[in-house]
């Protein structure tokens, strides 16, 4: 590959980590220790795993990890999604997630998601504890997480700033494929105390046949419920060459056989595969191969008006020329 790695790029590495770290297993290593790690340029060398913090118990399991730039002062705290693997969350937990969840919690006044609160309090102690930690010590915090860990990251990043409002310029929150979170009044109260927000999501560009096809988990749960998602939403192009995370994140790779029936299935839900989400920040971090696969998006997609065009371009990510664009 040879990419170049953004601190978003890198943060979006880390979510995906997080899915592996059982057992402490990575504690006192570095990111660039990984064979998929060795396909970027100047990402994770810095960096140690220094902590990680998990919770199970019947419908719950929780998990998460910080990992720190000494040299930086950066401190990445990452929370996992949902896993569906032998040993990882069981259906029942997953339904107890998505399905049977409803706004019934409460957080700092506000209405979230219950079943995503519910995950949040389990890690919330050892959480806060880390946070406070690292804030005296001076370090600027990046809260992140993919899927549920999106929502679970924008829980924690509200919480702590709502708890020590002083340290609002030094943490910053990048969500990948995140579910809708809480209401109205959450949002805007998150919008508010949240200077630093970026809430990344996936969307396969339009054909002649369809229209174009986001992520499933963002368009859960549904705005008819009352839900919302948090400001700053930012578009990466989703390719089915990364459905079912082709390129394993400790280096495993599927059969060429795997990877061609992970092509065939939905884009509404291959589109939420981690490496989808790396492989579209890599590809915005290259303005010339964006620029272009962005202009075979715009040229696709039957926009009502040149005004939509522009509002719709202008969420894609890092300066696209959308005028230019839109007006041809």
């Amino acid at each position: 590959m040879g990419e170049k790695c953004s601190i978003h790029t890198f943060s979006m590495f880390i979510s995906w980590l997080t899915y592996e770290t059982v057992a402490k297993k990575f504690i006192g290593k570095s990111p660039s220790e990984f064979d998929f790690m060795k396909r970027i340029t100047n990402c994770g060398d810095d960096w140690r795993v220094v902590n990680e913090y998990h919770y199970e118990l019947e419908r719950i399991n929780s998990h998460g990890m910080i990992t720190v730039n000494e040299q930086l002062g950066v401190a990445v705290v990452s929370f996992r999604g949902t896993e569906l693997r032998i040993h990882g969350d069981r259906w029942d937990r997953v339904l107890n997630d998505w399905i049977f969840g409803d706004m019934e919690a409460t957080l700092v006044n506000c209405h979230v998601h219950h079943g995503f609160q519910n995950h949040y309090k389990t890690l919330q102690p050892a959480v806060e504890a880390q946070i406070k930690t690292l804030l005296d010590a001076g370090y600027r915090l990046i809260i992140t997480g993919h899927s549920k860990g999106g929502a679970l990251a924008a829980m924690s990043t509200f919480a702590t700033i709502d708890k020590h409002p002083e340290t609002d310029s030094r943490i910053s929150m990048v969500s990948f494929a995140s579910p809708r979170v809480g209401d109205d009044t959450f949002v805007n109260l998150y919008n508010k105390l949240v200077l630093s927000s970026v809430n990344y999501q996936s969307v396969y560009p339009a054909s002649w046949y369809s229209g174009e096809k986001h992520d499933i988990v963002t368009t859960v749960p549904p705005e008819a419920m009352g839900f919302r998602h948090t400001k700053n939403i930012k578009y990466v192009v989703c390719n089915n060459e990364y459905f079912g995370n082709p390129n394993g994140i400790t280096g495993t790779t599927q059969s060429p056989y795997v990877h061609a029936l992970f092509k065939l299935m939905p884009s509404t839900l291959g589109c939420h595969f981690q490496q989808v989400y790396l492989d579209g920040l890599f590809k915005a971090e290259q303005p010339n191969t964006f620029e272009v696969e962005t202009r075979e998006f715009i040229s696709k997609y039957n926009f009502k008006s040149t005004q939509e065009c522009l509002d719709v371009c202008a969420k894609i990510l890092y300066g696209v020329p959308c005028y230019d664009l839109c007006t041809k």
